[in-house]
């Protein structure tokens, strides 16, 4: 393993950084290098922001990069896009009761029908040793609210599945009648 050294970050005229250098602040195992850590504790800083200006000064032959640099060689791309972390894949078509707090609508109670884990990105890694690029899902839970005629994902609400028709005792007659109605035939049938 190398040491780590000193190193001189370059900088354009107006001051931002030139991409692609090879320092701490860059590197792929900056969370986990006990050389940076030692570094950081000689220092002594004190927030995640003043660890990452002083690792901008930083660097070692061991660097991995955070992203993806070309050119590179692929001798693959697998996808790995199914995913659901919390095993709801068979609730998909549920009702739920969410309440919204995006920017723009209220926080009331809302009847939603949950979607499934949907993407919200899709994060590429580069596995050197194989030589191939993997694909994965950056997933969040997605609700269809009738009242809004959108779709929300889980970030911006807080949501249950409705499992009983006390569950809908919060909603507000906003609501669209028709999927309440539906929510509640389907309760009363079972």
């Amino acid at each position: 393993m190398s040491e780590i050294k000193s190193f001189e970050p370059e900088f354009t005229e107006n001051g931002t950084i030139i991409p692609k250098q090879k320092f701490c602040a860059s590197c792929k195992k900056r969370m986990e290098c006990d050389k940076l850590y030692e570094k950081l504790r000689e220092n002594h800083t004190t927030n995640d922001y003043a660890e990452v200006v002083l690792a901008m000064y930083y660097t070692c032959d061991d660097i991995e990069p955070l992203y993806i640099e070309f050119p590179i060689l692929v001798n693959g791309i697998s996808s790995d896009l199914a995913y659901d972390r919390d095993n709801n894949e068979f609730r998909v078509g549920d009702w739920c009761i969410v309440s919204l707090n995006a920017e723009g609508f209220d926080e009331d109670f809302h009847i939603g029908l949950y979607l499934g884990m949907l993407p919200l990105s899709i994060l590429s890694m580069y596995d050197k040793k194989t030589t191939k690029i993997i694909n994965k899902f950056n997933p969040s839970p997605a609700m269809f609210v009738p009242k809004f005629n959108k779709i929300f994902y889980g970030m911006n609400m807080r949501w249950q599945f409705i499992e009983s028709l006390e569950d809908m005792e919060g909603l507000f007659e906003s609501e669209p009648q028709e999927y309440l109605e539906v929510v509640k035939n389907r309760f009363k049938n079972s």
